[in-house]
C-alpha cells in the first residue's frame, strides 16, 4: 500500500503497518481467524488494542465513526430472505416479494437502504445462478 494512503497516527506509526507486521508474526491458525488479515480494524478486539499504545488507541477510537442506528425499515425488508436456503427459493422471493410493503409508495428518505439491499441481493442471485447452475458447473 502506498504510504500516502495509510492512516498515520500522531506517533508516526501507520495503522496498516502495525496490522501487517502483527499478521506476519501470527501462526497460521490465528491468522486464519483474524479480521486483521483483511486489514479490518476491530475496535472491539482487546488483542488488536494491545498492538497500539494507549495514545494511539485513543486517536484510533476518536477517528472511527460510530455505527448508525439500526434501520428498522431495512430489517423488515430483509426478513423476506430469512427462509431462503437455495437459489430457487431466492429467485422465488425476488420475483414475488418487493422490498416495499404492499400499497406503500417509494420515499427515498425511508426506502433507499431497502432498495440498495434489494439491488445487491439481485446481483448476488445472478452470480449464484451463474456459478451454481448446471449449465456452468464445469467452471467450479
Amino acid at each position: 500500500m502506498a504510504s500516502d494512503h495509510k492512516w498515520v497516527l500522531a506517533s508516526g506509526r501507520a495503522v496498516e503497518d502495525v496490522i501487517f507486521k502483527t499478521c506476519k508474526a501470527m501462526d497460521a491458525a490465528t491468522f486464519a481467524h483474524s479480521l486483521s488479515q483483511s486489514f479490518v480494524l476491530d475496535i472491539s478486539d482487546p488483542v488488536m488494542k494491545s498492538w497500539f499504545t494507549e495514545d494511539e488507541w485513543s486517536e484510533i477510537i476518536a477517528g472511527v465513526l460510530p455505527l448508525p442506528k439500526p434501520d428498522v425499515v431495512l430489517a423488515d425488508s430483509l426478513k423476506r430472505f430469512f427462509p431462503v436456503k437455495c437459489t430457487a427459493m431466492l429467485r422465488e422471493v425476488l420475483n414475488k416479494q418487493s422490498y416495499l410493503p404492499e400499497g406503500v409508495d417509494y420515499d427515498s428518505r425511508i426506502h433507499y437502504n431497502s432498495q440498495w439491499a434489494d439491488v445487491v441481493i439481485r446481483r448476488l442471485y445472478v452470480f449464484l445462478f451463474f456459478f451454481y447452475s448446471d449449465k456452468y458447473k464445469f467452471l467450479l
